[in-house]
């Protein structure tokens, strides 16, 4: 059985890397939502923005005044649902896709130096063996 001793030093050890991941492109221009809503359509690709905000489970308004944002700065495009012509349909634009190959580029660049500096080579070995198991956890597939 495990203990929830042992469950609560993984929570935070994932917090915490999850905190020291998100530090690593500091000199973005956008929000940590808005960095998010281009993950989300990098994996998606394309999304009605009730979709965005009901993923990123923030209200109508919000998710509305985040892609405005994000429209403005170029980072994404609308186009009008083929299938149903009242909808929006948002995606990514070719300067939103360069912006979140770049920082994911950068952190796993960090990532890997920080492993090699800190880990043996066996424990490198064990981590990137639970890679599945994470997403496994934080997937609904």
């Amino acid at each position: 059985m495990v203990s929830e001793d042992k469950v609560s030093a993984l929570r935070l050890g994932l917090f915490r890397l999850a905190r020291l991941l998100r530090r690593q492109n500091l000199d973005l221009s956008f929000s940590q939502t808005e960095f998010n809503i281009l993950g989300l359509l990098g994996r998606r690709k394309n999304l009605l923005p009730s979709e965005i905000a009901q993923e990123e489970k923030i209200s109508a308004q919000a998710i509305s005044q985040n892609l405005n944002t994000m429209e403005r700065a170029g980072l994404i495009s609308r186009q009008t649902d083929p299938g149903d012509r009242r909808k929006t349909v948002i995606s990514l634009s070719k300067t939103g896709l360069e912006i979140l190959d770049k920082v994911k580029h950068e952190r796993d660049i960090w990532l890997l130096r920080a492993m090699e500096q800190k880990l043996t080579a066996e424990e490198r070995e064990q981590l990137l063996a639970v890679a599945p198991l994470l997403h496994k956890l934080t997937t609904e597939e």
